[in-house]
């Protein structure tokens, strides 16, 4: 359930995310049950923020995780279909994440390949049969997996790129979409 939805034009006008986030803090905690929210895309290209005290870290920092930078652009690409058409096209590898090891061995033998990018669109653009993405949020790390399959599918043809959460991943899609995407 979302709470309050603020964009991020607004956080800047009011004093900046610090000031916010501190407001958010004092707030919080004259509340009992705070209700979960996550990050959302608006038509308009004004991404928004809502306030979710689960993404303040120990340290009172704010940060996004990886798995709501890639639901937040997953939400702009359904936003933006009609304006890049094949965008309704991309879609996730979910090659991530901690599962029971039951299911781990299930999708193993089912073709599960770790390192594999988090998202492919498969749109063919100037030389280029697709595009894979591999989302990372800000300070992770690629691992060595992750790095052989961006250089076998390079290898391949495909655009491949590491992309540092949702606005990097926006920049790049449109520009894949538009031709103007250089290799990485």
């Amino acid at each position: 359930m979302i709470d309050h939805v603020i964009p991020i034009s607004e956080i800047h006008a009011s004093g900046g995310l610090e000031k916010w986030t501190s407001q958010f803090s004092r707030s919080q905690k004259t509340r009992e049950n705070a209700p979960e929210s996550k990050i959302m895309s608006h038509e308009s290209g004004d991404r928004r923020i809502s306030k979710n005290s689960q993404r303040m870290e120990r340290v009172g920092k704010f940060r996004i995780s990886e798995h709501e930078e890639q639901v937040s652009l997953i939400e702009m690409c359904q936003l933006n279909e009609r304006k890049y058409p094949g965008l309704e096209l991309i879609y996730a590898i979910p090659n991530g994440g901690a599962r029971h090891p039951a299911v781990a061995a299930k999708l193993k033998a089912e073709g599960v390949r770790p390192g594999v990018p988090d998202l492919c669109l498969p749109v063919k653009r100037g030389e280029y049969p697709g595009l894979y993405i591999e989302m990372k949020a800000m300070g992770g790390i690629l691992s060595d997996n992750q790095k052989k399959w961006a250089d076998a599918l390079k290898k391949q043809g495909y655009a491949v790129t590491t992309c540092w959460g949702y606005d990097d991943a926006w920049e790049t899609i449109c520009e894949y979409m538009e031709g103007a995407w250089k290799k990485a």
